[in-house]
């Protein structure tokens, strides 16, 4: 579920669900249509819609509602864009915009034919997304921190909203140089066997915003917003065990969609208050034609989008196993065998330099065990397999 999503189930903690949205029947329970997403000129965009209703209200035929919703966009021309990939009703759209110009004015419209509703938003100016003029890392002893700086693409001052796409490799704690293969016919329940390979050595991880991060220079003295800090993780995450990427995607915002995302990330922080807007305060700017006065959950900006990734350097890559996990199988007492400590999961690693083999959980030798993939990102700079 997206994070808008997310954040108003959690808002409204046990007072609410989230269900894929279908307009409402006769004698149901009133229920809040939920629009997640902007028009993004130049790129795709991405909509979901759900359904919020009150917690008490949902019973099993309420959660098998299908949704029943036509999304599309109308720029000020008169040229409607549709997700050429939905044939009918649907609650998610991809809609391509590469081609739509940045000069003219869009509307959102959610169409509900079969209920006779129709939703939309005002007409939408273009907003902006500045131009990343720089990206780099600093750190001080314990955290690393990405910072950026931009440039609107106007001599105006600006409001923005951030997420990223982090992308790293990983690789297991020990390089597994046996194998035990198991073998009733043995003593031991098995023997070692010299691996030829080894695939579950080099791993990826991926992560995106859990959260968007808002900047402005509306108060500042300088249209540039310099050496911010968009994003920050510990020196000792794995993140710099091998190689780390960070995506920034900026994209403009204007005034009231700024002020609707600082609502819904003040609703999302744990440590807020009861003065903290409660979600009956975050009407947005989407409206049912049939019944303005029907609250509908989201705010919908037009804007562009400018994006740029970067390596992390070498210098910061200070990750420290922490601690060794290899051990000798303990066979004295002759009630346990290699085949219960491989059964147990554990694999053998090699031999120490006094002669005994040494294991390891098999999370310590399979970088998949540990939560990496095998994913490897299309872009990525090395060999590793």
């Amino acid at each position: 579920m997206k994070r808008l999503l997310l954040i108003l189930a959690t808002a409204l903690g046990a007072a609410a669900c989230v269900y894929p949205f279908s307009t409402e029947a006769e004698g149901q329970v009133p229920r809040s249509l939920v629009v997640d997403g902007n028009i993004l000129v130049g790129t795709v965009s991405t909509f979901h819609l759900r359904y919020l209703q009150p917690i008490w209200a949902a019973d099993y035929e309420m959660r098998d509602d299908t949704p029943s919703g036509v999304l599309w966009i109308e720029d000020s021309e008169g040229k409607a864009y549709k997700d050429g990939t939905v044939t009918g009703p649907s609650t998610d759209f991809s809609i391509d915009l590469s081609g739509a110009s940045k000069s003219l004015k869009y509307k959102l419209h959610i169409d509900f034919d079969a209920e006779g509703r129709h939703y939309q938003t005002p007409w939408l100016e273009v907003r902006k997304a500045p131009i990343i003029d720089y990206m780099d890392f600093a750190a001080d002893e314990n955290q690393v921190l990405a910072k950026c700086t931009l440039k609107p693409d106007t001599d105006e001052k600006g409001l923005y909203i951030m997420d990223i796409e982090e992308d790293w490799e990983t690789q297991a704690q020990y390089w597994q140089s046996y194998d035990f293969i198991l073998d009733n016919t043995k003593r031991q329940g098995g023997y070692y066997a010299e691996r030829t390979a080894n695939p579950h050595y080099y791993c990826w991880k991926k992560a995106s915003s859990k959260r968007s991060v808002l900047s402005s220079t509306k108060d500042m003295s300088e249209v540039t917003l310099n050496s911010f800090v968009f994003h920050r993780f510990s020196r000792y995450d794995d993140r710099t065990k091998i190689q780390y990427a960070v995506l920034l995607k900026v994209r403009g915002v204007s005034e009231e969609g700024y002020d609707f995302a600082k609502m819904i990330a003040s609703n999302s922080d744990i440590t807020g208050s009861l003065f903290t807007p409660v979600p009956s305060e975050m009407r947005g700017n989407i409206f049912c034609d049939e019944d303005p006065s029907e609250m509908v959950y989201g705010f919908v900006d037009a804007a562009t989008i400018r994006q740029k990734r970067v390596f992390l350097d070498g210098r910061y890559y200070l990750y420290q196993e922490p601690y060794d996990e290899r051990f000798v199988p303990d066979l004295e007492d002759g009630e346990l065998t290699l085949e219960y400590f491989y059964t147990s999961g554990n694999r053998p690693v090699g031999y120490s330099a006094g002669g005994e083999m040494l294991w390891a959980p098999l999370r310590c030798v399979d970088c998949v065990e540990a939560g990496g993939t095998k994913n490897k990102p299309d872009y990525w700079p090395n060999s590793h397999e």
